[in-house]
């Protein structure tokens, strides 16, 4: 999302605002990320599963039993998938926390389930646009071979005219951002 969406764009929306600007914080200073509480970390990412999760609680409340029973695992997958989300960024904070992570992160960091320092460090490197999977890790090494990320990259700045990344250099170096040049 950091990658297409210009910070100073987004006042309509404060929390999509947060969302790239803390994004953005992470990618020009990472070991911040890692010292940040669990509310300034966490907290965004809740707020935008609440919605969901409110869908799913609305259903079950009123839905008959049998409609219940009929999309069950729906409802199983919508929870699951909202706390996994809801927590992604502090199985993230791990990669970055300079002290170390609880035992029960380290324990599922060795088996990259959560995403271990090394790793998510050749993300961190020049030039920045590898290793995007940033819970796990577990797919960066397929998708960046079958260069999903590139062509994602190319069919967006073909449908919406942009660059990626074009002004990064502002963010993580304090210059001036440079205009989007058509792809």
């Amino acid at each position: 999302m950091d990658t297409w969406l210009p910070v100073h764009t987004l006042g309509f929306c404060p929390l999509l605002q947060h969302v790239v600007r803390s994004f953005r914080l992470h990618h020009a200073v990472p070991y911040k990320f890692g010292s940040s509480d669990f509310y300034a970390t966490n907290g965004k990412d809740v707020i935008m599963v609440f919605p969901p999760l409110a869908a799913v609680m609305l259903y079950l409340r009123f839905a008959s039993s049998a409609s219940i029973s009929a999309n069950y695992w729906w409802c199983v997958f919508a929870c699951v998938t909202s706390f996994f989300f809801g927590l992604n960024s502090q199985f993230h904070k791990y990669a970055h926390q300079k002290k170390k992570a609880p035992w029960f992160a380290q324990v599922l960091q060795r088996i990259h389930i959560f995403l271990p320092p090394s790793h998510h460090n050749v993300h961190h490197t020049l030039p920045y646009d590898r290793h995007y999977c940033v819970i796990s890790g577990l797919m960066n090494y397929q998708m960046d071979v079958l260069r999903v990320w590139r062509i994602m990259e190319y069919v967006i700045g073909k449908i919406f005219r942009c660059q990626p990344r074009s002004d990064d250099a502002h963010h993580r170096y304090g210059t001036p951002p440079k205009q989007n040049k058509h792809v």
